[in-house]
């Protein structure tokens, strides 16, 4: 099916470009086309030939210099720099398991944030629909108001596979972000606690952490943009 459609979008290129041949004509079917590419080649074999070389010649040299832009782009544009994870940690040793959970939760922040910013607003506009779901006001972001108008898009259109895996990033991006802003004090709370406490407290968000990183992965196919 790929490679079908592949060869169709390839002539259908190619046919636009033989629009500076005498006799093109953009409405001829397929069968119509191949007679006549067939026959222009018979008549005109010396002007398809250059013509049909300088453009596989054109074509090569825009991929080429598609492919140097690229080069330099995904090595020294950090936008652009997929390769590697920006796990926001401030500088220090980390355990794989810390980089392992913050790198993971922080590719969905930015999955989550460059869906926002291709969110149209009127598209947010004509799709609001607030009864379906709330949250505080204290909680809302850009962020949090495009995956929330997506959920209303999709559960009102009967979409429901997408809305539930759009409900399931809401609340994993939720719990991540709320996770990091109250980081500060939970830190302060660990020089209240016993031992005992401590160990209880410690297990209790490594569960949590842990839970929440599974359900991650079991979207992470869904994280594309």
């Amino acid at each position: 099916m790929k490679q079908a459609m592949s060869n169709f979008i390839s002539k259908m290129y190619f046919r636009s470009k033989l629009r500076y041949l005498p006799g093109f004509n953009q409405s001829r079917s397929f069968e119509e086309w191949d007679k006549w590419i067939a026959q222009t080649k018979s008549d005109r074999p010396v002007a398809y030939f250059i013509y049909n070389l300088v453009d596989r010649l054109i074509t090569k040299i825009r991929w080429i210099l598609r492919d140097i832009k690229w080069f330099f782009l995904h090595r020294f544009a950090k936008k652009h720099r997929y390769n590697i994870i920006d796990t926001k940690l401030k500088p220090n040793y980390y355990d794989i398991d810390t980089r392992m959970l913050y790198g993971c939760f922080s590719l969905l922040e930015e999955f989550v944030q460059a869906n926002a910013e291709s969110i149209h607003h009127d598209f947010l506009v004509k799709n609001r629909n607030p009864n379906i779901i709330f949250i505080e006001e204290t909680h809302k972001s850009s962020e949090i108001e495009a995956l929330i108008q997506q959920i209303n898009y999709y559960t009102c259109n009967n979409l429901i596979n997408h809305a539930d895996k759009y409900k399931e990033i809401l609340e994993l991006y939720m719990w991540w972000t709320e996770k990091k802003y109250n980081k500060n004090e939970d830190d302060n709370k660990f020089y209240e606690m016993s031992d005992e406490e401590y160990a209880k407290y410690t297990q209790e968000i490594s569960d949590k952490e842990q839970e929440m990183l599974i359900r991650l992965i079991k979207i992470r196919q869904f994280l594309w943009n």
